[in-house]
């Protein structure tokens, strides 16, 4: 199982008219490997992929590596614009706004009473072979396993999905769920569960559990994860991607991309 925590990242706003202009001529990059473009009318949001890794933000804190990645979207941005290849696509473009709050893909992660694994996510927990009456999935995913500059072999291919046990901590308060990135996960399934699709799920969840917890008059911790997934209808999503059948990974990302977007990755 690969070690290192995922990489940060700090993305940035480019507009063609509003801004601070770019330095350009900076070379290209050593620390960047990749990454994504949304554009929207005169505007490109731009998040690199890596801009350090998770376990050197953890040495330095925070405010440091803020400014590091400040600084690194200057270097990028002078690459992007003064680059003959890359100018092709970006002359022009100016620095219209840095993002306040650094793009964390993985820190702190709870003990729970069921943690996601690696093994869960490529065959334990696939959908396609679960009872959607009978399930205490309360959230699904179907993005790849992503830590930044890994490979893997073999890959995420379908629909899976998280139990309610992920968010329940297997020790300490009682009335206690986390529905974040910082659920139970292992390392590599965090890489594949930590998009806002599933976190709004999780959260979906913990609202649902919280109530039927105050209905019942007991704890979250006594609730039973089926009875959180049937208050939350998990069996008609389920069905759905049953029916869709394998290999249907990242549909929903398709599905929610607003309308007059792009996204382009380099």
């Amino acid at each position: 199982m690969p070690t290192g925590l995922n990489n940060i990242s700090l993305a940035f706003h480019l507009n063609k008219t509003e801004g601070t202009p770019f330095a350009g001529g900076q070379s290209k990059l050593g620390w960047m490997k990749t990454f994504q473009i949304i554009s929207f009318q005169d505007d490109l949001i731009i998040n690199p992929i890596s801009m350090m890794d998770g376990d050197s933000f953890f040495s330095a804190g925070y405010a440091s590596t803020y400014d590091t990645c400040v600084n690194r979207v200057s270097q990028m941005g002078s690459w992007l614009v003064g680059d003959p290849t890359m100018s092709k696509f970006f002359k022009g473009y100016l620095l219209k706004q840095v993002a306040p709050l650094l793009g964390i893909r993985e820190s702190y992660r709870l003990v729970a009473d069921e943690i996601l694994t690696q093994q869960d996510c490529l065959t334990t927990n696939l959908i396609s072979s679960c009872d959607p009456d009978a399930t205490d999935f309360i959230a699904l995913s179907d993005h790849a396993f992503d830590i930044c500059g890994q490979q893997f072999d073999p890959q995420v291919t379908e629909v899976y999905g998280v139990p309610f046990g992920c968010l329940v901590p297997s020790a300490g308060p009682n009335n206690l769920l986390v529905a974040c990135r910082g659920a139970g996960f292992d390392h590599v399934a965090a890489s594949s569960c930590r998009l806002q699709k599933v976190m709004i799920q999780l959260g979906t969840a913990a609202a649902h559990g919280a109530y039927l917890a105050a209905q019942k008059g007991i704890a979250v911790r006594e609730l039973v994860g089926e009875e959180v997934a049937a208050a939350m209808d998990m069996a008609t999503m389920i069905r759905y991607y049953q029916a869709l059948g394998a290999g249907t990974t990242n549909r929903a990302v398709a599905l929610a991309a607003p309308q007059g977007a792009e996204a382009d990755h380099f």
